[in-house]
C-alpha cells in the first residue's frame, strides 16, 4: 500500500479515474444525497446568514478583521457577492462533491480501479461535523472549494517530484495561500493530509531515508510558505482597509489567558468526550478503529517491521481530531473539527488495505462502514430536517410579531426602534434533534443570543431578510428596553409588545 511518486496526476488522469471508478463515484453520490438532499435546493438557512443578505457589505468588513480577506475577494471573483439561498445550497453540495472525487483520485494514486476507496468515502461524506461546517451557506461553497485547493495543491507537490518542474511548487503554495485566506481551519486538513501521504510513504520501511526526508521537508516547505504569505496578506489588507484583528479571534485562543492546568483540562475533558462517541457529532465506531489503527502499529513496531517514525506517525493521525482544540487550548466547536472525518475516512480505507488478504476482518470492516454510512447520514439528514422546521417555524414568528407591531398603529416600518429583548425556543416535533443536542446548524434564530444587543441584532436582520424592516436601536436603548422589559409579559401574552419610552419592545 506504499505511496508512489511516479504517478502525475492531471486533468485527463482525473477524468479517466472517474470513468474508471464509477462504484466510488456513484456510491460518494448516494451518501452524499442522503444526508444532503433535503439542503439541495432548499430555503432555510442558520445563524450569521440573516446579516449577509441585510448588510451585506458589513458582513464582509467583519470578514476582514476575522482575517478571510481571501474569501470576500473570492466572492467577487466568482460572482457570488450577492447572496442566493438556494444558489448557495446548491453550489455547497456540488462543490462538496467535487472535493470528495478529487480526494479519491489523490489516494488512489496510480490504480487503475479502486473499489476499496469507497471505504474513505462513506465515513467523510456522511460525517455530522462535515455538515455543521458546511450548513453555513454564506461560506459552505467556498469551505468546500478550499478543501479542493489543498488536494490540488498535494497533488502538484508530487507532480514536482515527478518531473522535477518548479512551477507545481508556486502553484502548489498559491492554492494553498488561496485555501488559508478563504478560511485559516485549512491548515489541520493539510497538516492531516501530508502526515497520513507521509505514513503510505515511510509504513513498509525499515529506515527512513533521504528521500522520505525530502519529501516531509518539501510539503513543511508548502506549509510555511503559504502561511506566511496569508500573514502578509492579511496584515496588508487589515492596514489598507483600516482594520484590525477582531476579539473574537484572539479570545479563542487561549495558550496565554488561561492556567495550564485549566487549558489541559479542557483539552482532556473534550478528549473523553470525542473518543467516547458522546453526541450526534461523534462516533464511538471511530474510536474503536483508531484504538486498533494504534495498537495494530504498535503490534508492527514491537515486531521490528516498521520504524518508530513510522508509528510516531500513526499515533499523531490519532491525536489529530484533536489539533484545533490543542491549537486553541481549549475546546474547539465542532464545525472546525474536519480533521474528524478526514482521519476517520482515512483510517477505515488504510485499515481495509493493510487486511486485504484477511477476508473475515474485510467482512467485519465492509458492515460497519454500511452502519457508519447509514447511521452518519441520518443524522446529517435530521440535522437539516431540523432546520427546515425550525427556520418554517422562524418565518412564522417574524409575521406573527409583525402583525402585533402593526396593531400598535405606527405603520408598517414605524419610525420607533425595535428592541427584542430575551429569547424564544421553536416547538419543533419528535423527529426534529433537541437544542441540547445541535451544534448551530438548526438552532432557532430566535433563541441564539449571547446578550440582548447581540440579540436584538440577529432578529433585527433575520426580519430584514423576510422583507420586515425595522430601525436597529442603539446599545443604551436596548439596554433600557432590557429594564423596562423586567414589567412586561412574556410573549405571547397581550402587551409583550409595546412601545415604551420611544422603543417598541418585543418581551420574549
Amino acid at each position: 500500500m506504499t505511496l508512489t511518486l511516479s504517478y502525475k496526476y492531471t486533468i485527463s488522469g482525473f477524468l479517466n479515474f472517474i470513468s474508471n471508478n464509477k462504484i466510488s463515484a456513484y456510491s460518494g453520490l448516494f451518501f452524499l444525497l442522503l444526508g444532503y438532499g433535503i439542503k439541495l435546493f432548499g430555503t432555510a438557512f442558520s445563524i450569521d446568514t440573516e446579516a449577509i443578505i441585510s448588510i451585506t457589505s458589513t458582513q464582509y468588513e467583519a470578514w476582514h478583521s476575522l482575517g478571510r480577506t481571501g474569501l470576500v475577494l473570492f466572492k467577487y471573483l466568482i460572482g457570488t457577492e450577492w447572496y442566493n439561498n438556494q444558489l448557495s445550497s446548491f453550489l455547497m453540495v456540488s462543490s462538496l462533491y467535487i472535493s470528495y472525487l478529487l480526494i479519491i483520485y489523490l489516494l488512489n494514486n496510480s490504480e487503475e480501479k479502486n473499489n476499496s476507496l469507497l471505504f474513505f468515502c462513506i465515513p467523510f461524506l456522511s460525517s455530522p461535523i462535515l455538515a455543521e461546517m458546511l450548513g453555513f451557506l454564506l461560506t459552505g461553497m467556498e469551505i468546500a472549494i478550499a478543501i479542493s485547493l489543498i488536494i490540488i495543491s498535494l497533488m502538484l507537490l508530487n507532480n514536482y517530484f515527478v518531473n522535477g518542474e518548479k512551477k507545481f511548487i508556486l502553484f502548489a503554495i498559491f492554492f494553498t495561500f488561496v485555501s488559508f485566506s478563504i478560511y485559516l481551519a485549512m491548515t489541520t486538513i493539510l497538516v492531516t493530509s501530508v502526515a497520513f501521504l507521509f505514513l503510505l510513504r515511510i509504513e513498509q520501511e525499515k529506515v527512513i531515508n533521504r528521500k522520505h526526508w525530502r519529501f516531509l521537508i518539501y510539503h513543511i516547505f508548502l506549509f510555511v510558505a503559504s502561511y506566511a504569505f496569508y500573514v502578509v496578506f492579511n496584515k496588508l489588507s487589515q492596514f489598507i482597509l483600516n482594520t484590525s484583528t477582531h476579539t473574537y479571534i484572539s479570545e479563542q485562543f487561549r495558550w496565554d489567558k488561561d492556567n495550564i492546568d485549566v487549558i489541559l483540562y479542557n483539552i482532556w475533558s473534550h478528549a473523553i468526550e470525542m473518543y467516547s462517541g458522546h453526541g450526534i457529532f461523534y462516533t464511538y465506531i471511530l474510536s474503536g478503529i483508531l484504538s486498533y489503527f494504534i495498537l495494530f502499529n504498535l503490534f508492527r513496531l514491537l515486531k521490528n517491521k516498521i520504524s518508530i517514525y513510522t508509528f510516531s506517525v500513526a499515533f499523531f493521525l490519532g491525536l489529530s481530531p484533536l489539533m484545533m482544540s490543542f491549537i486553541l487550548g481549549n475546546k474547539a466547536t465542532e464545525r472546525t473539527e474536519m480533521t474528524y472525518p478526514l482521519v476517520f475516512g482515512f483510517l477505515m480505507w488504510y485499515l481495509y488495505k493493510a487486511h486485504f488478504h484477511i477476508h473475515w476482518f474485510k467482512k467485519i470492516l465492509s458492515i460497519l462502514i454500511i452502519i457508519v454510512g447509514f447511521s452518519q447520514g441520518y443524522i446529517v439528514n435530521r440535522i437539516f430536517y431540523t432546520e427546515a422546521i425550525t427556520y418554517q417555524q422562524d418565518v412564522e414568528l417574524v409575521y406573527n410579531v409583525k402583525h402585533r407591531v402593526d396593531e400598535l398603529g405606527y405603520g408598517e416600518k414605524p419610525n420607533y426602534p425595535v428592541a427584542f429583548i430575551g429569547s424564544h425556543a421553536t416547538q419543533c416535533n419528535n423527529s426534529c434533534f433537541s437544542n441540547t443536542q445541535l451544534a448551530l446548524t438548526g438552532r432557532s434564530l430566535f433563541e441564539i443570543t449571547f446578550g440582548n444587543e447581540h440579540g436584538t441584532f440577529v432578529k433585527n436582520h433575520f426580519f430584514s431578510a423576510q422583507g420586515v424592516n425595522y430601525i436597529l436601536p442603539s446599545n443604551e436603548q436596548i439596554q433600557l428596553a432590557t429594564k423596562l422589559a423586567e414589567t412586561m409579559p412574556k410573549w405571547p401574552s397581550k402587551g409583550s409588545v409595546d412601545l415604551i419610552e420611544g422603543i417598541i419592545i418585543v418581551n420574549f
